[in-house]
């Protein structure tokens, strides 16, 4: 479902009922009421508004000193500047940081390569017993699909698995500990359905790919501790205080120095009294362990940062800072804060633009009974002029759009029809004067719908004005 049709939608649902339940005698003010409802810029409707956001900047500067992991791609900017404050090759100490950049930034790499790294070397050094990094998350929900996600990792990696009969074994470890399974027995899964005692590799259903699944076996991680752990504030607040968990720090009691990071993703959420019991609790792990200031390195991942009485006088960077510094126990400075970093309008687009004569009629842009998203990108395509799908390595048009892409020429060549019908779009749409002038207008913040229109070109513009509010 396209955006402002859906918005479209739910506001004549909204109407239907308003003027269903509020039925006036008086004509006329029914009709100051409906004029009321219906006003764009006064009325009861809001928006919507529109953003489009532009892709974060690349790094593609070396960073294999970082790392004895290889790299599988070209990491965002603020994922760079994060892996050289976190790294911890060479004996350097890795220094605490914030990550503040938007949704689906690719926040969990920034702190995901450096634990990883850091546990593979532990492992060559000798140092296998005992955890080496926590990571804190607000749901069981969101623990449990990053914990797939980091089994993926290293049941797909060479250096971070072993190959033996039937299937990998992971060298380095990762634990799901919530409050969601209880403990079981057994070498593959536990006595519970789901319960993992090592990091496994399984089949999908209906031959459906592999799934990847963390240690979850509660008795498994007593008896070996992972490397990595998952797990919530609460549970690890059990974790330090009930006797029967005990066993689990053994390794590190006997050797404080191998705690190294802990994590809390979605910082943001620590504030209040809740703020107040993980302050507390992370005092309290650094007191088991006897940690100095600077020893553990703390890491708040966040897309949002929220304002607080002070925010009048206080930049946002700073008073991120002095929150979690009080939260830490720690230093934190304005260098340790990451953002982000996008590219600029002018370096997405291409000039100059492309001459477009008409625009399709909004009643040809609705999508149609049963049509996937897919079938609708390849018919808005041919619509709008741009490339047709598909496009086949011999096609007279492709050469126009490959040659802008020289250093992926590999890349470019293994690519299916598909794959070239993509960057083929992707680079039309740079040129596309309807394109541009969307990207400019959502430069700085959302923009309202009727004020997006007035921006865009005046050719088609009461057509396309029938797609909106």
């Amino acid at each position: 479902m396209l955006p402002a049709t859906l918005a479209q939608d739910v506001r004549k649902q909204v109407l239907h009922y308003l003027q269903a339940t509020f039925r006036l005698r008086d004509q006329a003010t029914e009709q100051a009421l409906e004029t009321f409802f219906n006003d764009p810029e006064n009325g009861l409707f809001k928006g919507p508004w529109l953003q489009v956001r532009r892709p974060f900047r690349l790094d593609d500067s070396e960073l294999s000193a970082l790392f004895a992991l290889p790299i599988p791609f070209v990491p965002f900017k603020h994922q760079a500047q994060s892996w050289r404050r976190l790294s911890s090759r060479g004996g350097q100490r890795p220094q605490s940081t914030l990550v503040t950049t938007g949704t689906g930034s690719g926040k969990t790499e920034c702190f995901l390569f450096p634990l990883v790294d850091h546990c593979l070397r532990m492992h060559q050094a000798g140092k296998r017993d005992g955890i080496k990094a926590i990571v804190l998350y607000p749901m069981n929900a969101l623990a449990a699909d990053q914990g797939s996600r980091i089994a993926e990792l290293i049941m797909t990696s060479e250096q971070l698995s072993d190959a033996v009969a039937g299937g990998r074994k992971a060298r380095v470890r990762v634990g799901l500990y919530t409050g969601r399974l209880s403990q079981g027995g057994g070498h593959e899964q536990g006595a519970e359905p789901g319960t993992y005692s090592e990091v496994t590799a399984r089949p999908g259903a209906g031959g459906g790919g592999w799934t990847y699944h963390p240690i979850t076996n509660r008795a498994a991680m007593q008896a070996d501790p992972p490397d990595i752990l998952l797990t919530n504030y609460r549970m690890l607040d059990y974790l330090l205080l009930r006797p029967k968990d005990a066993g689990i720090w053994r390794h590190n009691q006997a050797d404080p120095e191998l705690l190294r990071y802990l994590v809390l993703d979605e910082l943001h959420t620590y504030d209040g009294a809740q703020g107040a019991d993980v302050a507390c609790l992370i005092r309290r792990l650094k007191s088991r362990f006897a940690m100095p200031r600077g020893q553990l390195c703390m890491v708040g991942t966040s897309a949002t940062v929220a304002g607080g009485d002070d925010e009048t006088t206080l930049d946002p960077v700073h008073r991120l800072c002095e929150f979690a510094s009080t939260l830490f126990e720690e230093l934190v400075t304005d260098e340790a804060v990451i953002q982000e970093d996008r590219y600029r309008v002018d370096e997405v687009v291409r000039t100059p633009a492309l001459e477009v004569d008409a625009l399709p009629s909004a009643g040809d842009c609705e999508p149609r009974p049963r049509e996937g998203a897919w079938q609708y990108a390849v018919r808005m395509a041919a619509l709008f002029a741009g490339p047709r799908f598909p496009i086949a390595a011999d096609d007279p048009g492709w050469p126009q759009w490959a040659p802008r892409y020289a250093s992926l020429r590999p890349q470019l060549e293994a690519l299916d029809d598909a794959g070239r019908w993509g960057v083929a779009l992707g680079e039309w749409l740079r040129w596309h004067p309807l394109f541009q002038r969307l990207l400019a207008a959502t430069a700085e913040a959302p923009g309202h719908w009727l004020a997006l229109l007035r921006a865009l070109p005046g050719r088609g513009r009461a057509d396309l004005r029938g797609l909106g509010l």
